[in-house]
């Protein structure tokens, strides 16, 4: 019998629930990951503004800000539902 352990996964998908709550996007290779805003802005134009911080590790792990993008949500939707899947996964009857 092998004493090796095996763990579930549960920090990860604890991370990613906490990731969700707070409306963080990360990186699946690097330190850095999407803020999104809590709102976004809908102006008198009809247009939905996101303010979108880019984020990385600073000092000491804490977040530090490399930029802010501001983007139209309806537009980054559209673009997003767009864009076609490549399926990596392959398959087990070869």
């Amino acid at each position: 019998m092998s004493n090796k352990v095996v763990y579930g996964g549960f920090r990860y998908k604890r991370r990613k629930r906490e990731d969700k709550e707070n409306k963080i996007l990360r990186c699946e290779f690097s330190e850095r990951w999407i803020q999104f805003p809590v709102v976004s802005e809908l102006t008198a134009d009809n247009i939905d503004y996101m303010h979108l911080d880019v984020m990385t590790k600073g000092n000491n792990d804490k977040p530090k800000k490399l930029c802010e993008v501001i983007v139209n949500r309806s537009t980054l939707i559209e673009l997003l539902n767009d864009i076609p899947t490549i399926d990596h996964r392959g398959t087990d009857n070869e």
